[in-house]
């Protein structure tokens, strides 16, 4: 009994002294120090980036709401817009018209420009012929008192040119032009036929017949002017080329029946009040001058003889037409031509072959 008391103690007492022993080891704390520096930074790095971490979840979190509340706006918003397909459809139908109108304007423009040359081209031509063999010594004060070249002017000219082969197979003995003005389309055919015709003017303006006179002379082109009204003064049956470029302007006949010669003071000769009337006004439907001739066209020209005759679409051409063709002549639009205000013909006009 003893003996195992003594053996407890000696345990006991041996436990306690390990523990102390234990407990005040200095090695094994210089070695757990040790250890724990070593780990220490890395501890605390890595404390420091989970920490970081966290911060960074917390506002990847915040921001995730806030894309959720926005993509939720959006799914709102979608519900609240219209159809938009037929609208773009219909603006693909604009963006091609415009496209075609686009092509279209670039054609008209390249239209345009060739126009515009063939204009120029023809304004260059007119003005050489006019200058070569229709020049003429007429002043500006002249042309108060006698009818001034004009595009109805330069389309009888055109007309007359155009069918030179014609004319110079009719070979004619006598031409003639009634209101003859400044005598400029008068000389030109004078000039072209000045070996085979007589060439003649009438009008009943003594002005015109003076600057017709000395258009002719200025060219070097031989005819007469006389002064008479239509062709009172003429033969019957003796033109083989009548030129007419009528008063043809609609007006009421009042307006051309209240016109009077008068005798101007300066030069002692009659003239035309009111910006040559007489040359321009055509009273009703512009055809009073115009009828009044054609009624006598029978009796005007040779068998084998021509009118040419200017027009404008207000003196209506084809009931002219039908009106010659009741009396046994043959009328066709031998030229046609828009200008500015107005649109010209020129009728070509010869008898029925029986």
């Amino acid at each position: 009994m003893d003996k195992e008391d003594k053996d407890s103690d000696s345990t006991v007492t041996s436990l306690d002294e390990n523990t102390e022993n234990f407990c005040t080891n200095p090695t094994r704390d210089i070695l757990a120090e040790g250890i724990t520096n070593l780990f220490k930074p890395t501890i605390e790095r890595l404390d420091e980036r989970v920490a970081t971490t966290i911060q960074l979840q917390s506002e990847l979190r915040g921001q995730l709401d806030a894309l959720s509340a926005q993509l939720r706006d959006i799914e709102k918003a979608q519900n609240q817009i219209p159809e938009f397909a037929d609208k773009v459809k219909e603006l693909l139908n604009v963006k091609h018209k415009v496209t075609i109108i686009n092509n279209v304007l670039s054609t008209s423009q390249e239209r345009l420009t060739g126009l515009h040359r063939l204009i120029e081209k023809e304004q260059h031509r007119r003005q050489a012929l006019l200058d070569s063999a229709l020049s003429t010594n007429i002043s500006s004060a002249d042309y108060e008192q006698v009818y001034e070249p004009a595009e109805d002017s330069f389309l009888l000219l055109d007309a007359l040119e155009a069918d030179l082969e014609f004319l110079d197979t009719l070979q004619p003995r006598l031409c003639l032009e009634i209101g003859s003005g400044s005598g400029v389309i008068i000389t030109a055919l004078a000039k072209r036929l000045a070996h085979s015709a007589l060439c003649l003017a009438t009008d009943i303006n003594p002005n015109a017949c003076d600057a017709t006179k000395r258009t002719a002379f200025h060219n070097g082109a031989r005819l007469d002017s006389v002064r008479c009204n239509l062709v009172d003064a003429i033969r019957k049956r003796s033109v083989d080329v009548l030129l007419f470029n009528p008063p043809y302007v609609v007006t009421s006949d009042e307006e051309l029946q209240s016109q009077k010669l008068f005798t101007d003071q300066t030069t002692g000769n009659p003239a035309t009040q009111r910006n040559l009337v007489y040359s321009w006004a055509g009273g009703r439907d512009g055809r009073r001058v115009t009828d009044a001739l054609l009624e006598q066209l029978d009796d005007i020209l040779s068998p084998s003889g021509v009118l040419y005759l200017l027009l404008l679409r207000e003196n209506k051409p084809d009931e002219i037409i039908k009106q010659l063709v009741e009396c046994n002549f043959k009328a066709v639009k031998h030229m046609e031509r828009r200008i500015p205000g107005e649109y010209l013909y020129i009728l070509k006009v010869t008898r029925c072959i029986s």
